[in-house]
């Protein structure tokens, strides 16, 4: 529920001005936390200093300058991160292709593919349902068989899923709902 809940909200903007802040629902806001952790902090704090010092404070322009690369930047290290975790849980996962893991559904995407939430891991993945024939073709990876009916999933709803296949060098990772 919460993970439907938090794809609704809309994504945080960052400004040279106080803003709304949609979730918590005040008309004005300003986040400044200690300056080690955000680069944006930093700026925020610096700009505190000047005006405590009574020093003239950066321009609405240079401050936004100084956020768009910081936020560029910070873009960069999470796909760096992103992409670096997605590798690591792959390659964790080419050990247990056939292992089950007890999941929740938090999102439908297409008819037989949901976002599931492996709870063990604390990972969200794309699974789709799968089948009690699941086989490959000429050893290339593909799932083939035939379909069984299986019922629709609800959101909330927990369900087994399984490593179908991992291959952290293709950067092939497939989950099928059981």
């Amino acid at each position: 529920m919460q993970f439907a809940i938090r794809s609704f909200l809309p994504r945080a903007s960052v400004t040279s001005v106080a803003g709304r802040h949609a979730s918590l629902g005040v008309n004005a806001y300003v986040q400044a936390t200690s300056p080690i952790r955000r680069y944006q902090d930093l700026i925020a704090h610096y700009q505190i200093m000047r005006y405590i010092r009574d020093e003239p404070l950066l321009g609405g322009e240079e401050i936004m300058n100084l956020i768009l690369e910081s936020d560029r930047k910070s873009r960069d290290s999470s796909h760096f991160e992103r992409e670096t975790q997605k590798y690591w849980t792959t390659k964790y996962m080419e050990s247990r292709v056939g292992k089950t893991f007890k999941s929740g559904i938090c999102e439908k995407k297409t008819n037989n593919s949901y976002l599931v939430l492996i709870e063990d891991l604390g990972i969200y993945a794309m699974a789709r349902l799968g089948n009690s024939t699941l086989g490959t073709n000429s050893g290339i990876g593909a799932a083939a068989g035939s379909r069984t009916a299986r019922r629709a999933l609800n959101v909330g709803e927990t369900c087994a899923v399984e490593v179908s296949a991992a291959d952290a060098r293709q950067n092939t990772l497939v989950f099928i709902v059981r």
